[in-house]
């Protein structure tokens, strides 16, 4: 097979050509395209999946959504601070991480991705730890996520800072949008791996109750102070910088690899980000084999990746198995002639922000709701 073959391979929907996942995808996204006669209108999202509900339903549960993470939770941290000093910070420090670990190796590589295998007591566990994140449900982060790796720097790419904005994809698209439920994700189709247990069903349907009644226990318990600090707080956290993810390292940093699934992407490595994203800073290695549970590509390991690390010490107390690590050769056919490193200001100026606000109301304008 030549070069030129194999990266055909890896750019289409054949994901197994260099060992990836299948991620479960019937390929809805295609039949949903088609305008409902009945209505006189698009029966999709904007991500493509089937509409269930109106565009005001959307933006009520969005906008809720951005109001508590990025307004109440940073705000009750300011008026209301339990006394320690350097106690306080290494206990919010610790919280952060049991979210971090919750969503980027839990809900990411491990839901999404399924980079590695899980016994059930530590599949229990990752959903549970993501949950309290506030970041909704493990099937529902999956599903969203793996079509962001579908259409990503597409039209259908909610959070893409290329096609929308910096700001739009640092999570306000969930107030210019807001999410897709539940039922217009169709868990059953797009996640049936993790859909077939009772358990994690029950987690992701109750992710919200179990995000606000930590909260609540943590007031209740311990008063505001702690519920604020060692609750609220690390959401906040964990929440805007996953979502950096989306903004930054996708439009600043070094691209390397072409995306095995969505040519026009470009995401990218991101280095100076490190010391909050913990590996996850190397976003351009992760969505040329994105079934890799390290992204750690360096050709002499300078990619440090702590929650590969994660992993490893959970695959070491016998809770993980059947590790999945990208290989040379697998990487070979993705190499782009020459490193791309760019920095695109234009995605944070003001005039840009405007331009792309103003096409986004025009699309808006011309579609039916």
């Amino acid at each position: 097979m030549t070069q030129s073959t194999d990266v055909n391979n890896l750019l289409s929907n054949n994901v197994s050509a260099i060992g990836g996942v299948n991620y479960g995808f019937t390929d809805k996204q295609a039949s949903f395209q088609q305008a409902d006669s009945s209505h006189g209108s698009t029966s999709t999202t904007q991500t493509g999946f089937k509409k269930l509900r109106s565009r005001r339903e959307r933006l009520i549960e969005g906008r809720v959504f951005f109001v508590w993470i990025n307004v109440v939770c940073s705000l009750m941290a300011v008026f209301f601070r339990p006394a320690g000093g350097v106690k306080l910070w290494l206990t919010l420090l610790v919280w952060y991480l049991y979210n971090h670990v919750g969503v980027l190796v839990g809900f990411h590589r491990y839901f999404a991705h399924r980079s590695f295998q899980a016994t059930r007591p530590l599949q229990f566990v990752l959903a549970v730890l993501g949950s309290l994140s506030g970041q909704s449900g493990p099937i529902w982060w999956a599903v969203t996520h793996r079509n962001h790796h579908r259409t990503c720097e597409t039209d259908k790419d909610v959070h893409s800072p290329v096609i929308h904005s910096f700001w739009h994809a640092q999570g306000g698209f969930m107030w210019n949008e807001g999410p897709d439920s539940h039922d217009e994700l169709d868990y059953a189709n797009n996640a049936p791996f993790f859909y077939k247990f009772r358990d994690i069903r029950i987690i992701n349907t109750l992710a919200p109750a179990i995000h606000f009644g930590a909260a609540i226990a943590w007031a209740v318990f311990y008063g505001l102070g702690h519920a604020a600090w060692y609750h609220m707080l690390p959401c906040f956290f964990a929440w805007n910088n996953t979502q950096l993810v989306n903004s930054l390292l996708h439009v600043s940093g070094d691209e390397q690899y072409r995306d095995m699934m969505s040519p026009p992407c470009r995401a990218k490595n991101h280095k100076w980000s490190w010391p909050i994203l913990l590996g996850e800073n190397w976003h351009n290695n992760h969505h040329a084999v994105p079934f890799s549970a390290s992204n750690n590509l360096h050709p002499q390991g300078f990619h440090l990746d702590p929650n590969f690390w994660c992993i490893r010490f959970f695959q070491i107390l016998g809770l993980a198995h059947n590790v999945r690590v990208a290989r040379p050769s697998q990487l070979k056919p993705l190499q782009k002639a020459q490193i791309v490193t760019t920095s695109d200001s234009k995605h944070f100026s003001a005039k840009s922000i405007k331009k792309r606000r103003r096409r986004k109301h025009l699309e808006k304008a011309s579609t039916p709701q």
